[in-house]
């Protein structure tokens, strides 16, 4: 992010115009490959739960029969209150689906787009962090008070303004960091600030919906998203790391 503002009128070419098209419907365009897509999501880890053979927890679709649905957590700790919740309400199903498991999200993403158009699809319903939602409802307060909830997984992203122009804030790499943590992107800001603080009045936090990138990343077809990368909680990262770590050496 060193070197931003020598380059600001070129980013912002590139970057205002999926900036809109985060925030309002996609129109169709020309898609990122999709192994381009998984590249992009199989980092992220997210958690369902899952019994001792590995199977997941489903939930039936009241609208379809023949569907199926799978709760998908952004937080592993999040996940584990369910389970204890669940336990309670329901211990046959508590006590045998227990088990939190970390998945790529790029998988998540592959399962639903082979199984959309099959008789019995499977559909995921994504639990965003609380403390990350009221966040991105604070920030969307700021463009219109009227805002009361949020819907979705929240992705948090820098952009600069600057001469009636705005654009993404890069890293010295060129890539457009999207943080599922609001306040890791707010650590990085402030070590930049420090550093450039002549930037400090042009840097805003914008906020976007993880679903609605994924769908920016299948019809959108501004440059910019082959620059883009999502960056996990610092929660999930530490628990797959654990979980590595408790895999007995071969």
């Amino acid at each position: 992010m060193k070197s931003f503002l020598r380059n600001l009128t070129k980013l912002s070419l590139i970057g205002s115009t999926l900036l809109s098209s985060l925030l309002i419907p996609i129109l169709p365009g020309l898609a990122l490959p999709q192994e381009q897509v998984l590249q992009k999501l199989d980092p992220v880890p997210v958690f369902s739960l899952t019994n001792d053979q590995g199977e997941p927890l489903l939930f039936k679709v009241t609208e379809n029969p023949k569907a199926a649905r799978m709760r998908v957590f952004v937080s592993p700790k999040d996940a584990q209150n369910f389970v204890t919740e669940l336990k309670t309400k329901n211990p046959e199903i508590g006590n045998n689906f227990d088990n939190v498991t970390p998945i790529p999200l790029g998988k998540i993403y592959q399962i639903a787009m082979e199984t959309k158009d099959q008789e019995s699809p499977l559909f995921f319903s994504f639990q965003a962090q609380q403390t990350e939602v009221n966040s991105a409802v604070t920030i969307i307060k700021t463009e219109d008070p009227k805002v009361t909830e949020w819907k979705g997984v929240p992705l948090f992203f820098a952009t600069v303004k600057k001469d009636g122009q705005e654009a993404y804030l890069p890293t010295d790499q060129g890539k457009i960091p999207l943080f599922f943590e609001k306040a890791t992107l707010q650590k990085e800001l402030d070590q930049l600030k420090q550093t450039q603080p002549e930037i400090a009045p042009l840097v805003q936090i914008k906020v976007a919906r993880l679903e609605d990138l994924i769908g920016v990343f299948n019809t959108g077809d501004d440059s910019s998203l082959q620059n883009m990368i999502l960056i996990p909680t610092t929660e999930s990262l530490q628990f797959v790391e654990s979980r590595e770590n408790k895999k007995p050496a071969n």
